[in-house]
């Protein structure tokens, strides 16, 4: 007998073991039960719903400053990521056009004439810009671009020298400095400096990189020195350019076309807000097929058994990327996405509902992406509101006791780098009431916690195989599936 008592004690010390570090194993997981003693599994099974609420524009660490109780409130009975990152593909965009030229000395015959300084900006390395004599504006030859609005933040330019024949290559600058500055009266801020470079050939574009963060109204090309040793007659220079770059998640679109597909911006290929995947080389034209969906893909595996709802403002989400749910409501507003999901709580019997809320990212955009932005505070907790409107409605259901609830609230974290707004590690919290708090980031082994993991994890609290098509997304919610049951 105390040979069967310490067989028993070390056979569940071993299954603890095991269930606080690797993926915990229960035979009744791969059954279609929830409880080890139902006798109707299908009726189980359809005891299973999912609520996914998407809070576009709102990073973790705002949620952290500002603390909203409604979402916060969950985490008592949740899994859940403060470290959610966004992946991104790294683009660029010439913004020289977006600016207004200014130099210092400008070609005796004007801005517009043959050799003058819109030459410098035109885009045709064909014509060039020149002035001189030079030498009282050494060194402090300036050309300059002003940005009035959407302040970009420059890192990279090019130089591209001008086409008179190589015996004129003593025009060439030879020596600058970039620098930046948001008021025309300086501090200006040294980006690059450069000496001794050489042209070797007409035309030629140079590119540099340049180390910055931070957006400036103003760019200023500094030219020191020309080629020509001890001549300071007159400057050419045919293109200069100004370069950003694009961290881009193709924005919110990209953000939810990842969340609905399981799939990053590399396999999705959706970097705007018509949700159809595009290549990412733009020269291609080779059309691509469209993303499947998590709806989509309850679908295909219980064909008109699982109802699906989705219900944003964004028509185009609402109509194309979740276009198999099967009850799309277009709202008005925000408050009217509520409302519609209070209803749908109420009086429908969707098993899987998707909702999207746009003010935090709206507000945001216009006045900064940060919790001491009043108006974005104040979007923030608004919204939180709602969130608890709809927690409510969710648990006045009277059915609410005899249902499985798994209850999911994201962000996308933003914008596509276009406008600036954060690409800064997002938030994913999945509440049941069964569940024990944990933060997935302090797990053994920890959960690395995706954008594209909202697919699996519907998937498998569905009951629906993980599909092949889910080629990203990582289903973690299987290790604590003994929480689950009653």
């Amino acid at each position: 007998m105390k040979i069967v008592i310490k067989t028993a004690l070390i056979l569940v010390s071993a299954v603890l073991l095991i269930s606080g570090c690797k993926k915990f194993y229960d035979p009744v997981l791969d059954q279609n039960v929830y409880k080890p003693d139902s006798s109707n599994a299908m009726a189980a099974v359809n005891k299973r719903h999912v609520l996914v609420i998407g809070v576009d524009g709102l990073p973790a660490s705002v949620v952290k400053a500002i603390a909203p109780p409604n979402i916060l409130g969950l985490l008592p009975n949740a899994k859940y990521s403060w470290d959610v990152e966004l992946p991104v593909i790294r683009t660029e965009s010439d913004v020289t056009s977006d600016g207004t030229l200014t130099v210092a000395f400008e070609n005796a015959s004007g801005a517009a004439a043959a050799n003058g300084s819109s030459k410098l900006v035109d885009k045709n390395i064909s014509s060039f810009f020149s002035c001189g004599p030079i030498q009282p504006y050494l060194p402090n030859l300036w050309a300059q671009q002003e940005y009035k609005a959407n302040l970009p933040v420059v890192e990279a330019y090019t130089m591209t020298s001008a086409t008179e024949n190589n015996t004129q290559n003593w025009r060439d600058p030879k020596d600058w400095t970039i620098q930046a500055a948001n008021d025309p009266g300086g501090p200006w801020t040294i980006l690059d400096t450069r000496y001794g470079e050489i042209f070797t050939a007409r035309n030629q574009t140079k590119r540099y990189e340049i180390e910055n963060t931070t957006p400036y109204r103003y760019y200023r090309l500094v030219i020191s020195a020309i080629n020509a040793i001890n001549y300071t007659g007159y400057l050419q220079l045919a293109e200069w350019r100004v370069i950003k770059y694009l961290l881009s998640s193709g924005g919110n679109a990209g953000s939810w076309a990842g969340m609905m597909t399981g799939n990053d911006i590399t396999q999705h290929r959706v970097f705007d807000s018509s949700f159809y995947p595009k290549p990412i080389d733009s020269s291609a034209t080779t059309p691509l097929s469209p993303n499947l969906s998590a709806l989509r893909l309850l679908y295909n595996d219980k064909p008109g058994a699982i109802r699906t709802a989705a219900i944003s403002s964004w028509g185009n989400l609402v109509n194309t990327l979740l276009r198999d749910a099967d009850v799309k409501v277009t709202t008005g507003s925000d408050a009217d996405t509520k409302d519609q999901t209070v209803r749908m709580l109420q009086a429908d019997s969707a098993r899987v509902i998707i909702t999207q809320f746009g003010d935090v990212y709206h507000n945001g955009r216009q006045y900064g992406f940060s919790n001491l932005a009043a108006p974005y505070a104040d979007a923030v907790s608004r919204t939180d509101g709602y969130i608890g409107e709809i927690l409510n409605a969710l648990k006045s259901r009277n059915s609410y006791n005899n249902e499985e609830w798994l209850v999911i609230i994201t962000t996308t974290q933003g914008g596509s780098g276009l406008d600036r707004a954060p690409i800064a590690p997002g938030f994913f919290v999945a509440y049941n009431p069964m569940f024990k708090s944990q933060d997935l980031t302090l797990t053994n082994p920890a959960v690395n916690v995706l954008q594209q993991d909202l697919t699996p994890q519907i998937l498998y609290w569905m009951k629906v195989p993980q599909s092949s098509a889910v080629q990203k997304g990582q289903l973690w919610l299987d290790r604590f599936g003994i929480e689950f049951l009653k």
